[in-house]
């Protein structure tokens, strides 16, 4: 699986990329989004519940949580039929994207050639790090305050690269 998110956000498995309208639910694509940017792909499900639904109480995010997984799963396709998806699997309190598949996030390799380039010092590698950054992170989500930080952080980093 391969995930866009600066620029904008795209999800391909293998060599189908899934369509805007595919996403039947906003909150399905946000929560990729949320777990394709969290450490090893994993957050707890109350974090994500708190992050998607802040003003729900516990049970309405759960439920919402719920329809959104199943939202989520369809797009991204299953390994089996009655199975559930490699690709974004519940263990336990966990949400998981792609725990026993490879995953490729381009807000990983930007900040991977980053410090590839600062390491090496070559301009070339500069402007190969450069070339990742399509755009700032998820622009369709710019009110979202999950991804404000995050998506300031890499623009500043964009921009020192730039200077440097």
């Amino acid at each position: 699986m391969r995930i866009w998110l600066l620029g904008s956000f795209r999800v391909s498995v293998g060599s189908r990329t899934i369509e805007d309208k595919q996403w039947r639910l906003r909150k399905a694509a946000g929560l990729v989004k949320l777990l394709a940017l969290a450490p090893n792909h994993r957050m707890h499900r109350e974090q994500a519940m708190e992050l998607l639904w802040p003003d729900l109480n516990p049970r309405a995010a759960a439920n919402n949580l719920r329809h959104a997984l199943h939202n989520a799963r369809r797009p991204l396709g299953s390994t089996r039929v009655g199975t559930t998806t490699c690709y974004l699997q519940v263990r336990g309190e966990l949400l998981e994207l792609c725990p026993d598949a490879p995953l490729w996030v381009d807000v990983e390799a930007f900040d991977e050639a980053a410090a590839a380039a600062r390491r090496a010092g070559d301009p070339a590698i500069y402007r190969a790090a450069l070339d990742f950054y399509s755009g700032d992170l998820l622009p369709e989500d710019r009110y979202e305050e999950w991804a404000e930080e995050r998506r300031e952080g890499l623009r500043r980093m964009y921009l020192s690269l730039l200077v440097e």
